[in-house]
Protein backbone atom coordinates (compact mmCIF):
# COMPACT_ATOMS: atom_id res chain seq x y z
CA UNK A 1 0.00 0.00 0.00
CA UNK A 2 1.32 3.29 -0.74
CA UNK A 3 2.44 5.90 1.68
CA UNK A 4 1.59 9.59 1.54
CA UNK A 5 4.86 11.96 1.87
CA UNK A 6 5.03 13.33 5.52
CA UNK A 7 5.32 13.46 9.03
CA UNK A 8 2.17 11.03 10.02
CA UNK A 9 -0.24 8.98 9.15
CA UNK A 10 -2.65 6.17 10.35
CA UNK A 11 -3.03 3.01 8.47
CA UNK A 12 -6.42 3.47 7.94
CA UNK A 13 -6.45 6.69 4.91
CA UNK A 14 -3.87 4.31 3.47
CA UNK A 15 -6.26 1.62 3.11
CA UNK A 16 -8.70 3.77 2.10
CA UNK A 17 -6.89 4.79 -0.64
CA UNK A 18 -6.12 1.39 -1.72
CA UNK A 19 -9.39 0.47 -1.75
CA UNK A 20 -10.62 3.89 -3.42
CA UNK A 21 -13.14 4.00 -6.48
CA UNK A 22 -11.71 5.28 -9.54
CA UNK A 23 -11.99 6.15 -12.88
CA UNK A 24 -10.25 4.15 -15.48
CA UNK A 25 -9.62 5.02 -19.20
CA UNK A 26 -10.79 1.69 -21.46
CA UNK A 27 -10.45 1.90 -25.25
CA UNK A 28 -12.70 -1.46 -26.59
CA UNK A 29 -10.64 -3.45 -28.91
CA UNK A 30 -13.09 -4.20 -30.77
CA UNK A 31 -15.03 -0.98 -31.88
CA UNK A 32 -12.81 1.22 -30.28
CA UNK A 33 -15.66 2.76 -28.33
CA UNK A 34 -13.62 4.87 -25.30
CA UNK A 35 -15.06 4.80 -21.67
CA UNK A 36 -14.56 5.96 -18.73
CA UNK A 37 -15.15 2.84 -15.90
CA UNK A 38 -15.17 2.80 -12.51
CA UNK A 39 -13.52 0.36 -10.67
CA UNK A 40 -12.72 -0.32 -6.78
CA UNK A 41 -10.52 -3.23 -5.00
CA UNK A 42 -12.77 -5.01 -2.17
CA UNK A 43 -11.97 -8.03 -0.74
CA UNK A 44 -14.21 -10.69 -0.85
CA UNK A 45 -13.40 -12.88 2.38
CA UNK A 46 -11.32 -11.66 4.98
CA UNK A 47 -8.29 -14.48 5.72
CA UNK A 48 -7.22 -15.75 9.30
CA UNK A 49 -3.63 -14.14 8.80
CA UNK A 50 -3.40 -10.31 6.95
CA UNK A 51 -0.51 -9.13 6.05
CA UNK A 52 -0.01 -5.51 5.16
CA UNK A 53 2.97 -4.49 3.51
CA UNK A 54 4.08 -0.54 3.23
CA UNK A 55 5.51 0.83 0.45
CA UNK A 56 7.74 2.36 1.75
CA UNK A 57 9.91 3.53 -1.42
CA UNK A 58 8.86 6.33 -4.07
CA UNK A 59 10.89 6.58 -7.58
CA UNK A 60 11.54 9.94 -9.16
CA UNK A 61 10.04 10.14 -12.80
CA UNK A 62 12.41 12.79 -13.37
CA UNK A 63 15.25 11.07 -12.35
CA UNK A 64 14.52 7.44 -12.04
CA UNK A 65 16.13 7.79 -8.35
CA UNK A 66 14.74 5.46 -5.70
CA UNK A 67 14.37 6.56 -1.88
CA UNK A 68 12.93 5.31 0.95
CA UNK A 69 9.48 7.07 2.26
CA UNK A 70 9.98 7.53 6.26
CA UNK A 71 6.04 8.35 7.12
CA UNK A 72 5.82 7.48 10.69
CA UNK A 73 2.52 5.04 9.97
CA UNK A 74 0.31 4.34 13.38
CA UNK A 75 -1.75 1.21 13.31
CA UNK A 76 -3.71 -0.01 15.94
CA UNK A 77 -2.31 -3.00 18.17
CA UNK A 78 -5.94 -4.50 19.05
CA UNK A 79 -8.78 -4.30 17.23
CA UNK A 80 -8.07 -3.24 13.61
CA UNK A 81 -11.10 -3.13 11.80
CA UNK A 82 -11.65 -4.35 8.25
CA UNK A 83 -15.56 -4.14 7.82
CA UNK A 84 -15.63 -0.94 5.84
CA UNK A 85 -13.37 -2.99 2.91
CA UNK A 86 -15.29 -6.06 2.55
CA UNK A 87 -17.88 -6.69 -0.40
CA UNK A 88 -21.38 -6.33 1.07
CA UNK A 89 -22.01 -10.07 0.68
CA UNK A 90 -19.02 -10.90 2.82
CA UNK A 91 -20.53 -8.39 5.61
CA UNK A 92 -24.38 -10.28 5.02
CA UNK A 93 -22.69 -13.70 5.87
CA UNK A 94 -19.50 -13.03 8.52
CA UNK A 95 -19.75 -10.77 11.68
CA UNK A 96 -15.87 -11.48 12.03
CA UNK A 97 -13.71 -8.05 10.84
CA UNK A 98 -11.79 -7.29 13.70
CA UNK A 99 -7.96 -8.29 13.71
CA UNK A 100 -5.37 -8.32 16.79
CA UNK A 101 -1.68 -7.15 15.39
CA UNK A 102 1.00 -10.34 16.23
CA UNK A 103 4.33 -8.96 14.73
CA UNK A 104 6.20 -6.11 13.10
CA UNK A 105 8.76 -6.30 10.56
CA UNK A 106 11.02 -3.35 10.35
CA UNK A 107 13.51 -1.60 8.24
CA UNK A 108 16.19 0.91 9.38
CA UNK A 109 18.30 2.21 6.77
CA UNK A 110 18.58 2.90 3.00
CA UNK A 111 16.68 1.09 0.27
CA UNK A 112 20.34 -0.51 -0.41
CA UNK A 113 21.67 -1.38 2.50
CA UNK A 114 19.62 -1.40 6.28
CA UNK A 115 19.06 -3.63 9.20
CA UNK A 116 15.92 -5.37 9.71
CA UNK A 117 14.32 -6.17 13.50
CA UNK A 118 11.06 -7.70 14.19
CA UNK A 119 8.45 -6.77 17.37
CA UNK A 120 6.56 -9.85 17.97
CA UNK A 121 3.82 -10.90 20.45
CA UNK A 122 3.60 -13.59 22.30
CA UNK A 123 1.04 -14.58 24.96
CA UNK A 124 0.39 -11.19 25.76
CA UNK A 125 4.14 -9.86 26.25
CA UNK A 126 6.02 -8.06 23.12
CA UNK A 127 9.41 -8.45 22.38
CA UNK A 128 11.96 -7.21 19.95
CA UNK A 129 13.95 -9.28 17.78
CA UNK A 130 17.20 -8.17 16.68
CA UNK A 131 19.57 -10.56 15.40
CA UNK A 132 20.86 -13.08 17.99
CA UNK A 133 18.52 -10.54 20.78
CA UNK A 134 15.79 -10.69 22.05
CA UNK A 135 14.37 -7.75 24.54
CA UNK A 136 10.76 -7.88 26.18
CA UNK A 137 9.57 -4.42 25.32
CA UNK A 138 7.79 -2.75 27.89
CA UNK A 139 5.79 -0.25 26.31
CA UNK A 140 5.17 -1.82 22.68
CA UNK A 141 3.00 1.57 21.49
CA UNK A 142 5.83 3.83 22.29
CA UNK A 143 8.35 1.88 19.62
CA UNK A 144 9.22 4.04 16.38
CA UNK A 145 7.12 3.27 13.56
CA UNK A 146 8.77 5.12 10.78
CA UNK A 147 10.66 1.99 10.05
CA UNK A 148 7.48 -0.56 9.94
CA UNK A 149 6.87 -2.05 6.80
CA UNK A 150 5.15 -5.45 7.22
CA UNK A 151 2.65 -5.35 9.68
CA UNK A 152 0.67 -9.19 10.56
CA UNK A 153 -2.30 -9.43 11.97
CA UNK A 154 -4.72 -12.38 12.97
CA UNK A 155 -8.05 -12.64 12.93
CA UNK A 156 -9.82 -11.64 16.37
CA UNK A 157 -11.83 -14.57 16.67
CA UNK A 158 -8.79 -16.56 16.36
CA UNK A 159 -6.97 -15.31 19.22
CA UNK A 160 -6.67 -18.87 20.98
CA UNK A 161 -4.79 -19.95 18.26
CA UNK A 162 -2.39 -17.03 18.49
CA UNK A 163 -1.89 -17.33 22.19
CA UNK A 164 -2.76 -13.50 22.49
Amino acid sequence: MELPQGLTTSIYPIINSFTKREKVEWNCPVCQHRSSPERQLSISRLPQILVLQLKRFTQSWITGEHRKIETNVTFPFEDLNMADYVTETYKSRNQVSLYNLYAVSKQRGSLSSGHYTALVRHYKSWYLCNDSQINIVVNPSHVPTDDAYLLFYFRKDLTDHFHA
